[in-house]
């Protein structure tokens, strides 16, 4: 048991949260709200039988079979609620879960055996598996860990290859779906309403069968909130981040990931960057994730796309394409991680090193001279091109003034947004970095 706190039992799904019956009141509304509102839908259709009557009938039946199961899960949850809580409280817009549930999209990929889902699985799997073997991941996979797990497949598919594989999603109905497929098959309708070939393609049913594990394996899904993640500290092999890690920003997610992992761990992201928030600052791009990871002691082992349709429907005329970022890198022992390098900040004081040798290129025309580029020389192929405005910030540099002093300096000659404090202090840290500027 690698459990920081005793899971809750709820009809056979495990929960670990810091204040179950909060938790529980939440779902409870997301849940209840999806299912009223699919309730009225269907109240809607009746009424407009008149109009395409065999189109309505299969959308009407459909959703009367997905609402039995909505409902269920809303009678699963309403022994823990607080029904105070859901005075005055409206839901979250920006919830993935308020608008609709993903359960069924997920189901019928994962657990229908449909031909094209299963190739988009194996494109999946293959990266996450081979990656097991490469020469810097010297642990044996003991234990693993899926993040965002959904309705368990991937997570499922892993138990041959680790002694113990655990799950977790914050949502409570894929971990529900999940253990009740464990115990019969689940029969749904996968909805859609527009870019459709042909009628008959309108709301098909699917059967979920569940595969059983290799004999004396099982996958341990929990529900959990990953910015809380109730496990104990490097407690992990491998941990896998798969169509996830768009989910929360990273200065939010790193953290629960390096305290858990081992060192000589894995940690593994595969998926889109798509970003499931507004904040501009956290909208990472793939390569500032592997530096963010490499700057706090991890070596990068994989860095490649792979090219999948995802979530594939034979039955419409649209499908979404990914280029799914595949990144691996491996939590290094602590003595084999650098010293980190000194760190600038505005009250830093800068001093330069011996002399600075530039050059500068000029274009003489008829027009006139003009100065075209200035280079530092800095030696060992280290030559700082363009390096006109960093030579006016040099000038500045005497051993007394604080960068933030330089900054102001400039701001008042200069027309200087404060964008650039950021961009000024990198390059100043580089310098550093290559002995030209030593802080004082």
């Amino acid at each position: 048991m690698i459990y920081t706190s005793q899971p809750i039992n709820i009809a056979g799904v495990p929960v670990v949260v810091d204040d179950l019956t909060a938790y529980a009141t939440e779902m409870y509304q997301l849940y209840a709200a999806h299912l009223n509102s699919n309730l009225n839908y269907v109240k809607y259709l009746q009424r407009s039988r008149t109009t395409r009557p065999e189109f309505i009938d299969r959308f009407i039946r459909a959703y009367e079979c997905n609402n039995e199961h909505d409902a269920a899960l809303v009678k699963t949850l309403q022994d823990y609620i607080d029904p105070l809580q859901l005075v005055g409280r409206s839901i979250d817009p920006t919830n993935a879960i308020g608008g609709a549930l993903k359960d069924y999209q997920y189901m019928r990929r994962d657990w229908c055996g449909i031909p094209v889902n299963e190739e988009q699985i194996e494109l999946i799997e293959k990266p996450l598996r081979d990656i097991l073997q490469h020469e810097a991941f010297k642990r044996q996979p003991e234990r693993s860990l899926f993040i965002g797990a959904g309705v368990g497949r991937i997570a499922h598919d892993f138990c041959q290859d680790f002694t113990e594989v655990y799950a977790t999603d914050k949502s409570f109905s894929m971990a529900w779906n999940y253990h009740r497929l464990a115990h019969a098959p689940i029969v749904f309708y996968d909805i859609s309403n527009k870019n459709l070939l042909s009628l008959d393609k309108t709301a098909p049913q699917f059967t979920a069968n569940f595969t059983p594990p290799p004999a004396g394996k099982h996958l341990e899904y929990f529900v959990s909130d990953v910015i809380h993640l109730p496990i104990e500290s490097e407690s992990l092999d491998v941990l896998y981040s798969v169509y996830f890690s768009d989910v929360i920003p990273l200065k939010l997610l790193f953290p629960q990931v390096d305290r858990v992992i081992r060192e000589g761990g894995l940690f593994i992201h595969f998926g889109p960057l798509d970003y499931f928030f507004e904040e501009p600052t956290e909208l990472l791009t793939a390569e500032e994730i592997v530096q963010y990871f490499e700057d706090r002691g991890y070596q990068t082992i994989a860095n490649e796309t792979v090219r999948t349709v995802h979530l594939e429907k034979e039955n419409i005329l649209s499908n979404k394409i990914y280029d799914n970022w595949f990144f691996a890198a491996v939590k290094m022992p602590k003595q084999a991680i650098a010293a980190p390098a000194e760190v600038l900040s505005p009250t830093t004081v800068l001093s330069i090193k011996g002399a600075l040798r530039f050059s500068q290129e000029y274009r003489l025309t008829d027009e006139g001279e003009e100065m075209v580029d200035t280079k530092l020389l800095l030696g060992e192929g280290n030559d700082f091109e363009g390096a006109g405005a960093m030579l006016i910030i040099l000038r500045l540099i005497d051993g007394q003034r604080s960068i933030e002093a330089i900054l102001v300096e400039l701001k008042e000659s200069y027309d200087l947004p404060a964008t650039e404090d950021g961009k000024i202090l990198q390059h100043l840290k580089a310098l550093v970095d290559l002995e030209v500027l030593a802080i004082v």
